[in-house]
């Protein structure tokens, strides 16, 4: 056989058809690897996500919610939990009055106990469109809440719904005018009206679950929230608030603790995603040298007889490379295409399973995470190649005659 005459290419796609278990092996081993590298990354973008998307819209430097309420408070922020809590509204004189004190506003939190738009509760909250500074700048970017009506809403992206459609609260009808974008947090399962409808949903609350009328609906509020002004810190203002409404049964609520807290779970989260990312390239490298190493000693008697036929060890290692690189191909193909779609259609379960802000990756980090999936599997098949290369390298044709007689 001439060396010219020898077809490499057919060679590698008869070697792959006609040993299908080892070739199947393989592909699917790659493609496990491929899927857990690209998921692991989409999952770590998602997170990071998440968290910026929560710096971002926190908005105030303070919180003063009624005291006892803290988890409350960040388990709507951070898990999208509802809640409903009150605050007697005329301790907001006495905090703006305050050393250090800026802007000031108030919501007022009530948690639904069921709604036709969705699976579970959800966060009801009206806003006070006059004051705020801290949802009214990223809702200006769909609707002007300064013309919020009493019988319209805006929704979060996770509810069902569109703008111009009804939606039912307490067995009253509203309008939906706007239905936000995205934001990874409690946001996303919230619905915003003015406050002269929250109080009334608060009291139609209260009367379905056959509570008391202790509380003056009309003078309530549930959250404070203070921007410091620019010559003070959070820190000497949020202890002034502390030592001046002592008597008040309230917690100040520094936003960047909620945030660090967050922030340093999350890097818990991130650090164990890289860990295991790293433990399955590292396992996955050395079970692939293993089954070269293996296969590669199955095929001495092929070798042998492709060598007697005139091929050269090049051409041996093109064989080896290829059935490796297209292998890889495959794997790669098929690991992101499941991982892309396993993540998109469960990515609102995934949030509600690790109740972290979690934020759909973007365009751009979905290239940077099918980059880094390439990029590991060309670096593990590479490396694990070298020993077949190696092995074939020092091959020598009369020792192998000789081993298979």
């Amino acid at each position: 056989m001439k060396n010219k005459a020898i077809n490499v290419k057919l060679m590698i796609h008869q070697n792959l058809k006609y040993k299908p278990i080892r070739s199947i092996g393989l592909a699917i081993l790659l493609t496990i690897i491929a899927f857990l590298i690209f998921f692991s990354s989409m999952m770590s973008f998602g997170l990071g996500n998440g968290l910026n998307s929560t710096e971002k819209r926190l908005g105030a430097d303070i919180l003063i919610v009624p005291k006892a309420s803290e988890s409350d408070l960040s388990g709507f922020l951070l898990k999208g939990k509802p809640s409903t809590y009150y605050l007697d509204q005329s301790m907001v004189a006495q905090i703006k009055k305050t050393t250090g004190v800026g802007k000031v506003t108030t919501q007022i939190d009530v948690g639904t106990l069921d709604a036709a738009c969705c699976s579970s509760s959800i966060q009801l909250i009206g806003l006070d469109a006059s004051t705020d500074f801290v949802v009214s700048p990223w809702i200006s970017e769909v609707y002007d809440i300064t013309t919020l009506k009493d019988d319209e809403i805006i929704i979060g992206n996770s509810i069902s719904g569109q703008a111009g459609s009804s939606l039912k609260f307490f067995n009253q009808s509203f309008k939906v005018v706007a239905k936000l974008a995205r934001t990874g947090m409690g946001y996303d399962t919230t619905t915003f009206m003015n406050q002269n409808t929250a109080r009334k949903m608060a009291k139609l609350r209260a009367e379905k679950l056959g509570e008391t009328a202790l509380i003056d609906y009309n003078q309530s509020i549930s959250t404070v929230l203070i921007d410091v002004q620019a010559d003070t810190t959070p820190f000497l203002v949020s202890r002034s608030l502390t030592l001046n409404l002592a008597d008040q049964n309230i917690s100040v609520i520094k936003s960047e603790n909620i945030i660090e807290t967050t922030s340093n779970n999350l890097g818990n989260v991130l650090k164990l995603i890289r860990l295991l990312t790293g433990l399955i390239v590292g396992f996955s490298l050395l079970i692939i040298v293993i089954l070269i190493m293996i296969m590669i000693n199955e095929r001495r008697k092929e070798f042998a007889i492709y060598r007697m036929l005139g091929m050269t060890r090049t051409h041996l290692m093109k064989i080896v490379l290829g059935e490796l690189s297209m292998l890889s191909i495959f794997g790669v193909i098929a690991g992101i295409a499941s991982g892309a779609l396993i993540f998109y259609l469960f990515n609102q379960l995934i949030q509600q399973k690790i109740e972290t802000p979690f934020l759909l990756p973007t365009l751009t980090q979905l290239n940077q995470s099918i980059s880094l999936t390439i990029g590991l599997i060309l670096l593990i098949t590479l490396i694990s190649s070298i020993y077949s290369l190696i092995k074939i390298n020092r091959l020598e044709i009369s020792a192998l005659i000789r081993e298979e007689s």
